[in-house]
């Protein structure tokens, strides 16, 4: 499915290209992209291209999650640019505790998930995620968790049977915030559709921000739909907690990412200010990462 949903935004994204090069736009001053994924190996002439586009659209950092071996040999193409995560999903298991705490302590890793949960039938409060998330507060190490939605037709495709609509509530993963409140966690998809519940743990744990990676590109949801929930985020007071994920693996990042880019910068009740917190401050702070 996850080959299928690419399929799709490609389709999507190679008609925009067209478009958009009728109408250049000048890239940010500065990006960070906290949502890439890695399902197979890079092929060999990918660095060099990965590496132009970050100079290019003037990226500080990208956090990349996938089976640990892909994270890091992404990693290695740009390792002062890119921050690699140990991904949990449907064909993905987290290695053993002890494995990932070393991972984490040498500085191979830097970010917990992407938590896939939700395609693998489990709840964000599993009792078997509670060392990881122990793991990760005791470290200062981000999370990152899928929440809302799949693809359409994802709970009848042969790799997620057990995906479910209800386990992408945001409210699963609040008992592990109040065991841990010093973890670090975004709401990948920024919980879309689950307004009003993303909007409640916003609210009562500070530490949780959301990134807008792919349901803005998801061919079955409007761009009205995704700059009414983005707004609705804004006016509910959450704009400092928001940050920009493209959802792209690195194969389509180089061409597909000025579209990401562009869904941004064409918002037409985003301020200077909102898009710089949006595309780079918000996850400096989050990151705690050096302004730049």
């Amino acid at each position: 499915m996850r080959k299928t949903a690419t399929m799709i935004l490609c389709l999507v994204l190679a008609g925009a290209t067209l478009v958009a090069q009728e109408a250049p736009f000048q890239a940010p001053p500065r990006i960070i992209d906290v949502h890439m994924h890695i399902w197979k190996p890079l092929a060999k002439d990918s660095a060099d291209p990965l590496r132009t586009a970050f100079t290019r659209w003037r990226v500080k950092k990208i956090i990349a999650s996938g089976p640990i071996r892909l994270a890091l040999q992404l990693r290695d193409v740009a390792p002062d640019v890119i921050i690699a995560g140990a991904v949990f999903t449907e064909s993905e298991r987290l290695p053993p505790v002890k494995e990932l705490h070393s991972l984490f302590r040498s500085g191979q890793l830097g970010l917990l998930g992407e938590i896939d949960a939700q395609y693998a039938g489990v709840r964000l409060d599993a009792h078997w995620l509670e060392p990881y998330w122990a793991t990760a507060e005791a470290l200062d190490i981000p999370a990152a968790v899928h929440t809302g939605f799949g693809q359409p037709g994802t709970a009848y495709d042969r790799c997620c049977p057990l995906f479910r609509a209800a386990l992408g509530n945001p409210l699963y993963l609040e008992e592990a915030l109040v065991r841990h409140p010093k973890l670090r966690v975004y709401l990948m998809h920024a919980g879309w559709p689950f307004l009003a519940e993303t909007k409640a743990m916003l609210q009562l744990y500070p530490q949780v921000y959301v990134d807008l990676a792919s349901f803005a590109f998801n061919p079955g949801i409007p761009r009205a739909e995704f700059y009414g929930y983005l707004q609705e985020l804004l006016r509910a007071g959450f704009g400092r907690r928001i940050m920009f994920g493209s959802g792209l693996s690195p194969e389509d990042w180089v061409q597909d990412i000025s579209q990401a880019i562009r869904l941004i910068e064409e918002a037409p009740f985003l301020t200077a200010e909102q898009k710089d917190d949006i595309f780079y401050g918000n996850a400096a702070r989050f990151f705690r990462l050096p302004v730049q």
